[in-house]
């Protein structure tokens, strides 16, 4: 009875707490990335952008997702999702990017989850895409040890002797 965006947890021996995020209607075209999952960070907690047919898409996130909410409305339905982790962040911060359905011209957007709200909702482009050629794209150097803040401790075993030299 249409399309249905839902969802699994595998526990490392088998699928668990099965669940229905949302259903779509047949007329959506193949071409379309109805949601998309990524992990916040160092919380180790998944989170899952939808669309759920209306103009904000929806979230749910946590360990057994239990957390749902509305990310901000985007003003038309979105057909088109990408979110992706800031992987040098040592918190839950993630960027949503979405394309949606308006005419003549796709509005391609972002916005950032902070670890507990949607914010910032920018417009990038109102260009042409043909709905489905477009994808967002990030980079981020995986790599790099996070820098070392921590002062060091107090010398408290400085000693000195004296000592003659040659030459000096």
């Amino acid at each position: 009875n249409g399309r249905r965006i839902g969802y699994a947890l595998w526990d490392g021996n088998l699928w668990t707490d099965k669940g229905l995020l949302a259903d779509l209607p047949d007329t959506l075209s193949i071409n379309i990335r109805p949601f998309d999952v990524c992990w916040l960070g160092a919380t180790g907690k998944p989170m899952i952008v939808y669309s759920n047919n209306t103009t904000t898409p929806q979230y749910v996130t946590g360990t057994n997702f239990e957390n749902s909410g509305s990310c901000v409305g985007i003003g038309t339905k979105p057909y088109w999702i990408n979110i992706f982790s800031d992987h040098n962040a040592n918190n839950s911060t993630c960027h949503l990017i979405t394309a949606d359905e308006s005419s003549p011209d796709t509005v391609i957007k972002i916005q950032s989850w902070d670890g507990t709200q949607w914010r910032n909702l920018k417009t990038l482009t109102t260009k042409s895409f043909n709905k489905g050629c477009m994808y967002g794209s990030y980079r981020y150097n995986d790599t790099a040890l996070p820098p070392d803040n921590t002062p060091p401790a107090a010398v408290t075993n400085l000693y000195v002797s004296s000592t003659d030299v040659e030459g000096v």
